[in-house]
């Protein structure tokens, strides 16, 4: 549940605005690849999560699978861009 008013704000203008989806790959320190989804729109930048992609190919459809899921999660609706 959202309790952060900022969160709050984010998603009630979502349906006037609609969001972008980026996601991005980097690695930890113990060299683990780690996979972020930010939500993005004229409000401001949401972290939404993170995912750790080791023993997974990062392949075209690995990273569509992953931005089809936060899509779903969030409306489809709601998304301008990814």
């Amino acid at each position: 549940m959202l309790t952060s008013l900022p969160l709050q704000s984010f998603f009630a203008k979502l349906p006037d605005y609609g969001m972008t989806i980026t996601c991005d790959f980097w690695e930890d320190n113990a060299g683990r690849p780690i996979m972020n989804a930010m939500l993005c729109g004229p409000q401001g930048q949401v972290f939404d999560r993170a995912v750790d992609a080791s023993g997974s190919f990062k392949t075209g459809d690995y990273i569509a699978r992953f931005l089809l899921e936060v899509t779903e999660e969030h409306g489809p609706q709601n998304v301008v861009q990814v």
